[in-house]
């Protein structure tokens, strides 16, 4: 009978620590990025029983109670809820956090994404620990990302604690526009460039033509200046009509050798020419070369340089000696770069035959010469902006920190791994929502959001602890049950005994 005791007591431990895993579960229904357990119970050894009869010897076993063997996390999604953090992220599949100690740099894994960025700007969970990350270091013409080493996800601040992101001079303008209109500058000793000879800088405005416009660019310096065009038409031949333009700055800015005469300002001079239809077939462009003391001096006028796309390009100096080298694109592409044609510089032009010629390809949606519908600008955009300070950051479901910043400028910051081990049951609780590897784990692997293994992150969001609490009251009930009945055995096993003892009275 003594060993009946001592089953009901390994039952009723047994069912105590189950009821210990339940508790901890149910505690923890409200805990971000929470996993529940399961525990499984199993008998203890058993021991041999011998019997015989009829001259045979049989052998049979009785158990000796039970015990808690295995307690399994449950790594089954949460569900995903939406705040208004922009560093609370949540993992939608597999995968998780690194955060790393800094006192002794020990790592840690956790689904818990609740961060937040500390004075110095290091992205931290509520335990201190740093969110690891992989700096961008770079942007490809295809948009795709170059990453350094994982570290610390960490901003950097500038001397008044913000994050600042430099300005950026203006290097590429795309301007497309319908001309329409009549010749209204003229010279005809030179009428494609008669924009050029009537040009007075002194003057407000410097010319009256046919169409104008004025958009915003920045120099180097991240300072906003004013990109003045203006357009003229130069007459129709063989069913081809050509227009001229000039780009200039501000008079009153100019530092160029230009600056303080009639030729303040001025940066380009070329034509653009269209079909019959009204399409944009051509285009020629000139800078001004000459050492400052007569802008219409059109020896002075040579074809323009290129950017890197194959754009016709000036340089635009500025007071203070700011600059700007910006390529004008009227609504060509696939440009070689090269100009085709010509006599050299604009004092050699009398016919359109004598211009040099864009070697490119029209885009779709370029400048046109449309009879009938005005002149006005279709599109205009720069990519030059001024300083900016970061306003806010955003999450991408690939892991990509994208900064806000106050001059309307986006930029990637970091990308967020995550990490998948060989065996999840192999990881060890540490508490406060963190894991621990081990040898039972298996590998490590770092994979970017959506490659591999790994799932997917949402910002603005956190998730949910998986714990399913009807689940948990109905195993509770079980535990509780199988609790009381192990009791059973011990007092029934000890009412037993008190019989045994009395037959001795």
């Amino acid at each position: 009978m003594m060993s009946s005791l001592y089953i009901g007591s390994t039952g009723m431990k047994t069912h105590s620590k189950g009821m210990q895993v339940l508790g901890n579960d149910i505690a923890n229904v409200n805990t971000v990025g929470y996993k529940d357990a399961d525990f499984r119970f199993a008998d203890l050894f058993s021991t041999q029983v011998t019997s015989q009869g009829n001259g045979i010897t049989g052998y049979s076993q009785k158990g000796l109670g039970s015990s808690l063997h295995d307690i399994k996390t449950k790594f089954t999604q949460g569900a995903m809820l939406t705040t208004n953090q922009d560093t609370d992220l949540a993992i939608s599949g597999k995968g998780f956090f690194k955060v790393v100690d800094n006192r002794d740099n020990t790592e840690f894994f956790t689904r818990a994404g609740n961060f937040r960025f500390d004075y110095q700007g290091t992205m931290r969970d509520p335990n201190g620990f740093a969110l690891q990350g992989k700096p961008v270091t770079g942007i490809a013409p295809d948009g795709s990302l170059t990453l350094g080493a994982t570290q610390d996800v960490t901003l950097d601040l500038g001397p008044d604690g913000n994050v600042v992101l430099a300005p950026q001079a203006t290097s590429n303008v795309s301007f497309f526009t319908n001309l329409e209109g009549d010749d209204l500058v003229s010279d005809p000793a030179s009428p494609y460039f008669s924009l050029v000879t009537a040009y007075d800088g002194t003057s407000k405005p410097p010319l009256n033509p046919a169409y104008q416009d004025t958009m915003r660019v920045y120099d180097s310096n991240g300072q906003a200046r004013d990109l003045n065009l203006y357009f003229d038409k130069v007459g129709t031949e063989n069913g081809v009509t050509t227009w001229e333009y000039v780009v200039a700055s501000n008079a009153d800015e100019d530092g160029s050798n230009l600056a303080g005469g009639a030729g303040a300002g001025l940066l380009q001079a070329g034509t653009l020419s269209f079909n019959s239809s009204g399409q944009l077939i051509s285009q020629s462009a000139y800078n001004y070369t000459g050492d400052g003391a007569d802008h219409t001096d059109l020896n002075d006028w040579t074809p323009a340089g290129f950017d890197a796309e194959g754009t016709p390009s000036f340089t635009a100096r500025y007071d203070g000696g700011a600059t700007a080298t910006i390529g004008l694109n009227f609504g060509f592409e696939n440009s070689t770069g090269q100009w085709q044609g010509g006599t050299g510089s604009a004092a050699g032009v009398s016919s359109a035959g004598d211009l040099v010629s864009l070697n490119a390809a029209r885009a779709a949606d370029a400048s046109s010469g449309f009879a009938g519908q005005g002149a006005f600008t279709r599109f205009n955009n720069q990519n030059g902006y001024a300083e900016g300070f970061l306003q806010r950051v955003t999450f991408s479901e690939d892991g990509v920190m994208t900064g806000s910043f106050s001059n309307g400028q986006k930029a990637p910051l970091y990308q967020i791994p995550l990490y998948n081990f060989t065996s999840e049951d192999g990881l060890r609780r540490e508490g406060k929502n963190l894991y621990s590897a081990t040898d039972e784990a298996g590998n490590i692997t770092e994979n970017l959001p959506g490659e591999g293994a790994a799932g997917l992150l949402t910002g603005n969001s956190l998730e949910q602890s998986n714990v399913d609490l009807a689940r948990e009251f109905t195993h509770m009930i079980t535990t509780q049950r199988g609790f009381q009945a192990n009791s059973k055995i011990i007092t029934t096993s000890d009412e037993i005994l008190r019989t045994a003892l009395s037959m001795k009275r």
